[in-house]
């Protein structure tokens, strides 16, 4: 039960970790057409 439950949290904390590098892409993007459009030295 114990071996279940810690591979069922490492799994989640594995999906947490890649949403949050999808959102920090995401983020990534929208700052670099901010400063595209901007013209940010």
């Amino acid at each position: 039960m114990n071996m279940l439950l810690k591979g069922a949290l490492e799994l989640k904390l594995g999906d947490n970790i890649e949403y949050l590098e999808k959102q920090a892409k995401v983020a990534l993007k929208a700052l670099e057409k901010f400063s595209e459009d901007h013209l940010l030295p």
